[in-house]
């Protein structure tokens, strides 16, 4: 339930994330703007922990570096 949320969101997902399939992140995001969250999501060719640089395998420097950029 969002509908009391009073802070701005930003979101950043990777589209290869095994864990949160991007069609589930788009549904999230969806569900706080519907109920009126301000919210900026971002999505990157990348998968899980992409911004985690101690994950050998996961971290994405490219696709963190613009996450970062966001801030």
């Amino acid at each position: 339930d969002f509908s009391q949320m009073k802070a701005s969101v930003q979101c950043h997902f990777g589209k290869s994330d095994g864990f949160v399939p991007t069609a589930d992140a788009e549904a999230l995001v969806a569900e706080m703007k519907d109920a009126g969250v301000p919210v900026d999501a971002h999505f990157y060719d990348a998968g899980h922990a992409f911004f985690n640089d101690t994950r050998e395998g996961a971290y994405d420097a490219a696709s963190a570096k613009s996450a970062l950029a966001r801030r």
